[in-house]
């Protein structure tokens, strides 16, 4: 009986330690897994998260681990790059993301990072383990994308307008969760509460390489005496603005594609956007399963829009108001190109009901 019992606690330790082991692979799903709040793009391409975990003991100094992630699909895990926006020393590290079940009730992912911080080594080593660590889900979510506030005052409005009411305000390093996204604004939740529409410019990019971009562009246009030194990681430094100046929102766009100043310039430009986001609109719509491989060229349009229309709202802005009308279809365009939805351009609608005939 004794040798009965001891049999037993062995087999049941070794399904305790060998649970990651057994584990089969996961559909992914936005969600709250201890620590992290995580989400998936609907294409489950790509993913977005925020790790945060602190503890504060009484009477000495407290241990704080945070960092976001993103991370592209690569067979059935995700490669992820974690760091920190906004903090001038914090460096990038990579890992791998795996949703995980080892019981159909509780779904898992599995995170593995290169480094960690001396705090995240403190308050959780596994992250850096050769196993990694599995962290269970607490709570589902419908949004499907984790961001960070960039400036230092960003307001909620009521729709995804700039003359639309506001609706509070939300502070630099603020994480937000998105649930939907028209044109270049993000319908945003903080703490799962609803607070509006946000302009995708106030937020930090989802990942390094669009803030190399932008970092590289807002080097480019500032003379310096010395070539910068190249890192394979570069931390993101939070933007300040100038001197009594207001804080500008636009992201920066590759000095290779940036666009004279002139209004000529910057409306031919914006023509030939929209006649690009269309075009890629009509692709999804006779091949839907192409979507995903628009991703980064959808994007890419998406940031140089906004970048475009607040430049022209700064040399024109009688003619930003002008030509925001027709500028809205190609945002349309483009958040169709994003995911399907039920409002869509009037020139798409129109190609619908031709292929419908």
């Amino acid at each position: 009986m004794k040798k009965f019992l001891l049999l037993a606690l062995a087999m049941a330790a070794c399904g305790a330690d060998g649970a990651t082991a057994q584990a089969q692979p996961n559909p992914p799903v936005s969600g709250i897994y201890q620590k992290l709040t995580l989400g998936v793009d609907p294409s489950q391409e790509f993913v977005t998260g925020y790790y945060d975990d602190i503890y504060e003991p009484p009477n000495l100094a407290s241990s704080e681990c945070r960092f976001y992630l993103y991370g592209k699909r690569t067979g059935d895990k995700y490669s992820v790059t974690a760091w920190l926006p906004g903090e001038k020393k914090a460096k990038a590290t990579s890992g791998q993301l795996t949703f995980y079940t080892a019981n159909p009730n509780y779904p898992s992912v599995l995170l593995k990072l290169d480094k960690l911080s001396r705090d995240c080594t403190q308050l959780n080593p596994k992250l850096a383990k050769e196993a990694g660590a599995l962290l269970d889900k607490s709570k589902g979510g419908s949004w499907t994308e984790v961001r960070i506030v960039q400036n230092p005052k960003a307001h909620y409005f009521q729709n995804p307008d700039p003359a639309a009411p506001a609706r509070g305000s939300a502070k630099r390093g603020t994480v937000l969760t998105v649930s939907a996204w028209q044109g270049g604004w993000a319908q945003v939740q903080a703490d799962q509460k609803p607070k509006g529409w946000i302009p995708e410019a106030d937020l930090y990019p989802r990942s390094p390489e669009e803030t190399s971009a932008s970092a590289a562009s807002a080097q480019a246009e500032t003379p310096t005496t010395a070539p910068s030194k190249e890192t394979s990681a570069p931390a993101i430094a939070a933007k300040q603005p100038a001197p009594n100046a207001a804080a500008s929102s636009s992201p920066a766009i590759p000095a290779a594609a940036a666009p004279a100043e002139s209004k000529p310039a910057l409306l031919q430009r914006l023509k030939s956007l929209n006649a690009e986001a269309f075009d890629m609109a009509l692709q999804v719509l006779k091949n839907p399963a192409g979507r995903s491989s628009l991703a980064d060229k959808r994007d890419g349009l998406e940031q140089e829009l906004n970048a475009l229309l607040s430049r022209l709202n700064q040399v024109d802005p009688a003619a930003y108001r002008r030509e925001s009308p027709s500028l809205f279809e190609t945002f349309l365009d483009l958040q169709y190109v994003r995911q399907d939805q039920q409002v869509v351009s009037l020139r798409l609608k129109a190609k619908m009901q031709d292929l419908a005939k």
